[in-house]
């Protein structure tokens, strides 16, 4: 398709429908079709140099540091917006190349950091001088106060969407800021996780979550602590109060009796609120930033579990954030579902 298709096409609909305005797909369809476009121009120096998708943000990462041009996994994950099961893929493959290594910390003999080797080092330099003239040449034929406004534009329009599905929240949602979790954060989230299961035997749920506090079985800090650690964990604040948690991961559980997706996903491993910020909205800002991360990292679809009993209340909520039902499962005998939801 080029860019009198694409004219075409609100031609046609503008002659169909007069009472829509399709003139929005002139922007959007064009910068669709230039993101396909864009990628098929940049990827031939990394696919020339054996690199697959995200081997070259793992070295770029790396050498932005400048020397030593190491980093924790954490760090990597941080910067890349992906989970450090993602990286240590990554990171596998370029050490089997021999580009980057891992080593002892020297801050903490405990930890291990990833670097670049010299020949990591050579290759990275190399291969963002190819990027960066590749990506001159696209824009050659732009003068700098075309690039300057087209940079202000997309910056725009990139704020826009960051911030569109939280403005749905409403007044609900002033004064919640959403960071990044870590590993300070474990006592807060699993005070949520114990007060979310005091409030469901409230209720009369003593099957979704049992009736031990969360804190109190067999391996729970532990799995909160992984969460902080290996996945991607975002943190509600209000007013500087952790309030609400999600964790981001790109699979399901690997003991849950659900089969990974057959392309890059994120997955919902975790969604808590503190029942003190009840009706703030918080799940629905948390959802909205998983969705926001998700197309970030560059993938399309964004997949979550829940308890499918109680006449499928927790399946209707995900439902109403977008998320369509799937498939079923039995986890002995707790009844789940899985939803899955496009987000690009």
């Amino acid at each position: 398709m080029n860019d009198d298709r694409i004219a075409d096409i609100v031609g046609q609909w503008a002659r169909e429908r007069p009472d829509l305005d399709p003139t929005p797909l002139l922007i959007i369809g064009r910068i669709q079709q230039m993101a396909a476009a864009l990628d098929a121009a940049l990827r031939p120096p990394f696919a020339a140099a054996d690199l697959g998708n995200g081997d070259f943000d793992v070295l770029a990462a790396l050498r932005r540091e400048g020397t030593p041009y190491t980093l924790t996994a954490g760090e990597l994950s941080h910067r890349m917006l992906v989970t450090t099961g993602a990286v240590t893929k990554r990171v596998d493959r370029l050490i089997a190349r021999g580009l980057v290594s891992r080593s002892v910390s020297a801050a903490d003999a405990r930890g291990r950091v990833v670097g670049l080797t010299p020949a990591g080092v050579a290759l990275t330099d190399r291969l963002i001088e190819e990027h960066l003239a590749n990506e001159a040449a696209i824009l050659g034929g732009f003068g700098d106060s075309d690039r300057r406004t087209l940079e202000r534009l997309l910056a725009a329009m990139n704020r826009t969407l960051e911030s569109r599905d939280s403005g749905r929240m409403g007044d609900t949602t002033r004064g919640v800021r959403i960071r990044r979790g870590g590993p300070a954060d474990a006592l807060a989230i699993l005070d949520m996780l114990d007060a979310a299961v005091a409030w469901m035997n409230d209720r009369g749920n003593t099957e979704q979550w049992g009736t031990t506090p969360f804190s109190a079985k067999p391996g729970g800090a532990e799995l909160v602590d992984r969460y902080l650690t290996e996945n991607l964990p975002y943190i509600a604040e209000v007013d500087g109060t952790p309030a609400a948690a999600l964790v981001l991961d790109s699979g399901p559980d690997p003991r849950a009796p659900i089969a990974p997706a057959e392309e890059p996903e994120r997955y919902v491993r975790l969604l808590v609120t503190d029942r003190r910020f009840a009706g703030r909205n918080l799940g629905s800002a948390l959802l909205a930033h998983a969705v926001q991360e998700t197309r970030r990292a560059g993938v399309r679809l964004l997949r979550v579990d829940c308890w499918a009993g109680g006449g499928g209340e927790l399946v209707a909520y995900y439902e109403r954030h977008g998320f369509t039902p799937t498939e079923t499962f039995l986890a002995g005998s707790w009844p789940g579902q899985v939803l899955a939801q496009r987000v690009g």
